[in-house]
């Protein structure tokens, strides 16, 4: 009887410890799926303003590069001279 309780007690221990070992793993990824998500939040995050600007700065670019196509297109050689 004295090593059939030895033995319950060695399996109760083996149980501890792996249940340990679960809650351990349990709250790391827990922890780390928060990260994650906080990580993916911040990369999908969109300053309006900025964008609004970058869009802005993009058009006039553009429209620059029109207002060039359209005079070198008129331009000939008397007009350069």
């Amino acid at each position: 009887m004295r090593a059939g309780l030895d033995q319950l007690v060695g399996l109760r221990a083996n149980l501890g410890f792996a249940e340990e070992r679960i809650g351990h793993s349990i709250s790391r990824n827990a922890a780390e799926h928060s990260a994650l998500k906080m990580a993916r939040s911040d990369l999908l995050a969109v300053d309006l303003f900025e964008t609004a600007s970058a869009l802005e700065q993009a058009q006039l670019r553009l429209e620059t590069i029109y207002t060039l196509t359209a005079r070198t297109a008129r331009l000939n050689l008397v007009n350069f001279l």
